[in-house]
């Protein structure tokens, strides 16, 4: 998979946050659109004559609608879904009075992610939920990478990869959550650090939105960064931050970014809990600890819930004669794995405060594109072909 700067396009775009109401109800269609303008979202009125049948998909189709939201007024209960497997690419809202309460909880009982918003009473939750999907405006990824033992180059992974998103145009967060790192700025650049890092952050007050953490981070290479600084580091105090303090921070830097890498450390009870809300993980492990018994390891934690339910392998060092990193996919069930011959010219960089350039080295780029490929392309997939990847370091 030979793939270059311009022809990689390894992103889903966040779309647009707007919301379709489905009803007949000119008071109820009024209030939902003025409600969705105030959270910020655009809103579309749907007449429950052209909402039958494969409604959504055709309006997917013949008008461009992509809704986070469809609101059904007690008129469109006809067009809910007929099925959970339907709902997966919008949130659904039944809308009614009281006076419908009956009807709208028969078509809920159906339908488990079906929520109900009795008027007026449910007209603030209703507000904050579409300011919430306002304020996301979308899709975003997270990509979490956590190693499988101390020193086997997470990190340098993380940055890199953080580093070649960037240079695919997608704006790009690399949240240092790994609690032993003591920071990582200075791999990344010999320019002072600046502006805030974790301790900036009160952990006693609330963490603030996505988009005003990103106002002040500091940038290099065009990722953002959000780290100990050296100071901080020095001083003894990282590391000290709760974990839901974290993940709550990590969940707001999404609604500002289109791809949030995180570097979460050794495998641990914390990096496994930021895994949770991780459309993508990526354990990296040494080719060497691999062949040596960690594969043991890593399938007995598979079975005991010490590693994610889902992840893909990112495979440092050169491989020793008779590992086959085929039949390792095959026993760990991993759904993807990348590999890098470990390169003397990357731990020179990061040494030097350059490890962002060294994701445009020649025999780093395919490793970057194949993980890029697994984690935004693939979709969650198990590969057919999974030798595929195997060719390249044969």
């Amino acid at each position: 998979m030979s793939q270059d700067e311009e022809s990689i396009s390894f992103t889903k775009r966040r779309r647009s946050a707007n919301v379709l109401v489905v009803t007949d109800l000119p008071g109820l269609s009024d209030e939902m659109v003025l409600l969705a303008t105030v959270a910020g979202a655009d809103a579309a009125v749907v007449p429950v004559a052209q909402a039958r049948g494969e409604w959504l998909r055709d309006g997917m189709d013949l008008h461009g609608w992509d809704p986070r939201v469809v609101l059904l007024g007690p008129d469109a209960l006809a067009a809910a879904p007929h099925s959970p497997a339907d709902m997966l690419t919008s949130e659904w809202v039944l809308l009614g009075s009281e006076d419908h309460q009956e009807a709208l909880l028969a078509v809920a009982a159906r339908l488990p992610r079906m929520r109900i918003a009795i008027i007026p009473f449910a007209m603030e939750w209703l507000g904050s939920f579409l300011t919430e999907l306002s304020r996301r405006n979308g899709e975003s990824e997270q990509i979490t990478f956590m190693g499988l033992a101390g020193g086997v180059g997470t990190s340098t992974t993380a940055a890199l990869f953080a580093a070649r998103c960037a240079g695919a145009g997608q704006s790009v967060v690399l949240v240092d959550a790994d609690p032993l790192s003591g920071g990582i700025w200075e791999r990344l650049s010999r320019e002072p650090h600046q502006d805030s890092a974790w301790e900036s952050l009160n952990r006693n007050e609330p963490v603030p939105w996505g988009v005003h953490i990103a106002e002040v981070l500091p940038h290099h290479h065009g990722v953002s960064v959000l780290t100990w600084s050296p100071e901080a580091s020095g001083r003894g105090v990282a590391g000290n931050l709760p974990a839901d303090f974290v993940a709550e921070t990590i969940h707001e830097l999404r609604s500002a970014y289109d791809c949030v890498v995180v570097d979460a450390g050794r495998i641990s009870p914390t990096a496994l809990q930021l895994a949770e809300s991780s459309e993508h993980n990526v354990l990296v492990a040494h080719a060497v600890g691999l062949a040596s018994g960690q594969t043991d390891v890593l399938i007995t934690g598979a079975r005991f819930g010490a590693v994610p339910r889902r992840f893909g392998l990112a495979i440092l060092g050169p491989h020793p004669k008779g590992f086959d990193a085929y039949e390792l996919l095959e026993r760990t069930e991993a759904s993807f794995r990348s590999s890098l011959p470990l390169s003397k010219r990357v731990a020179t960089m990061s040494a030097q405060g350059r490890v962002f350039e060294a994701s445009t080295l020649g025999a780093v780029r395919p490793f970057l594109d194949d993980l890029a490929f697994a984690t935004f392309l693939s979709e969650d997939r198990h590969f057919e072909d999974r030798r595929y990847f195997d060719e390249r370091y044969a």
